[in-house]
C-alpha cells in the first residue's frame, strides 16, 4: 500500500511531517528546572496512564519546544524498542515531554493526518524501513538525521483518509481482541487461585453447587 515501488509519487517527511528532537537526557539530570513527565524508550506509550512515564527536568522556556500534543506521533528511535510508535491521546494532564531516544513527528495541518502518520511509522517499522537505516554495532539507532530523510508518499488528505479507514477498524478490533485476551487470562488467574486455595471446589462446580 504504501510501498516505496508503487505509483504513489514521494516527498520528504518534512513536507507533511515536522520532526523534533530532544537534548541527552544526561545533560537535563544535571539540571535544575521544571519537574516534567517524558515518554520513556521501551514504550512510546500512547498517553493513557501516568505509569507510561517518568520525571526529568524542563525548563519553563523549554516546555513549548519540548511539549507533546495531542496526535503527536512518538517514535522509538534506538534500542529495544526500535521503530515503535504511538499516537499520543493526551489524556495526561500537565506539560508532557519527550526523552533523547524518541523521535516526536507532528503532522502538519491540512496535508497530512496524525492517522497517516502513525499507519506510516507502522509500515515503515513492520517493512524493516526503520531497522535498514538504523546504525550501531551494539545498540542500533535510527537517528534523527536519517528518520528526517526517510520518504513519505505523498498524498493528499482525503486519499490518507481512504486509505487509513480500514486500517483504523482492524486496529479497533485488535484492541478488543486483546481487551478480550487480558480479561480471559485474569478469570484464569482468579480460577486458579480458587483451587490452589480451595476456594474453589472442583466435584462442587461441575454440579453447579
Amino acid at each position: 500500500m504504501l510501498d516505496g515501488n508503487s505509483a504513489w509519487p514521494l516527498c520528504g517527511p518534512g513536507t507533511r511531517l515536522t520532526y523534533g528532537l530532544n537534548v541527552p537526557t544526561s545533560y537535563r539530570h544535571r539540571r535544575a528546572g521544571a519537574a516534567a513527565m517524558f515518554s520513556r524508550q521501551q514504550g512510546a506509550p500512547e498517553g493513557n496512564r501516568e505509569t507510561d512515564l517518568k520525571t526529568m527536568n524542563f525548563e519553563p522556556h523549554e516546555q513549548q519546544k519540548y511539549a507533546v500534543l495531542p496526535d503527536d506521533i512518538l517514535l522509538v528511535e534506538g534500542g529495544a524498542g526500535l521503530g515503535h510508535s504511538a499516537r499520543w491521546a493526551g489524556k495526561v494532564g500537565g506539560f508532557v515531554g519527550f526523552d533523547k531516544h524518541v523521535i516526536r513527528l507532528r503532522p502538519r495541518s491540512g496535508v497530512s493526518t496524525a492517522e497517516y502518520a502513525l499507519h506510516w511509522c507502522r509500515w515503515a517499522n513492520e517493512t524493516g524501513r526503520f531497522a535498514a537505516q538504523a546504525t550501531g554495532t551494539g545498540i542500533k539507532a535510527l537517528g534523527f538525521a536519517r528518520a528526517s530523510k526517510m520518504a513519505v508518499p505523498d498524498i493528499s488528505v482525503e486519499q490518507q483518509d481512504e486509505m487509513t479507514a480500514p486500517l483504523d477498524a482492524l486496529g479497533r478490533q485488535s484492541d478488543a481482541v486483546r481487551a478480550e485476551a487480558a480479561r480471559l487470562r485474569q478469570v484464569r488467574a482468579g480460577v486458579l487461585s480458587g483451587l490452589l486455595d480451595r476456594t474453589i471446589d472442583i466435584e462442587s462446580a461441575e454440579l453447579g453447587v
